[in-house]
């Protein structure tokens, strides 16, 4: 019995397609291979720092990754998107007040809303358009915030530190 399991053994790992021994060295400084094996091909790649082997496997239908080099991706956008305003905030960090200046000229009025951290409302200003105007922050505590300012039907978003 024991003979007849450890033929159907070796017969199986025979006809499995043990892994085939490839003699390289990839090292700190980044290396690649390509291993072919009964008509399969499999790239090997070692990033700069990574220690370990990195593996591909190409078939028909799919391509599996292993590891952490993954093909770049790009994405371009095909949506021009002209619903941000034009406005620069300083000084950031802010100790008593902040400038913003619009690098367009507004018609309408401007709202400026102030929210903490985790979201909630904190203070809301409404303005005349203006070309700049100075917001006095001098009764936030020390923390971040985030600024949002809206003004025909456009917004811009921004965190500030509050020293």
């Amino acid at each position: 019995m024991k003979l007849i399991f450890s033929l159907l053994f070796i017969s199986v790992t025979a006809v499995s397609y043990g892994q085939l021994q490839q003699r390289a060295a990839l090292t700190m400084s980044g290396n690649s291979t390509v291993i072919t094996q009964n008509s399969k091909s499999f790239y090997i790649s070692e990033s700069v720092g990574q220690q370990g082997a990195i593996g591909t496997i190409y078939n028909e239908n799919f391509t599996t990754r292993q590891g952490f080099q993954q093909p770049p991706i790009l994405i371009k956008s095909i949506i021009q998107d002209d619903s941000a305003l034009d406005v620069t905030i300083f000084p950031n960090p802010v100790k008593t007040s902040v400038t913003l200046a619009f690098g367009e000229e507004l018609r309408n009025g401007i709202e400026v809303v102030v929210y903490d951290i985790q979201g909630r409302e904190i203070k809301r200003h409404q303005l005349n358009a203006a070309p700049s105007h100075e917001l006095d922050l001098s009764t936030l505590s020390t923390g971040a915030y985030l600024l949002k300012i809206m003004s025909e039907n456009r917004e811009f978003s921004a965190q500030i530190i509050k020293k």
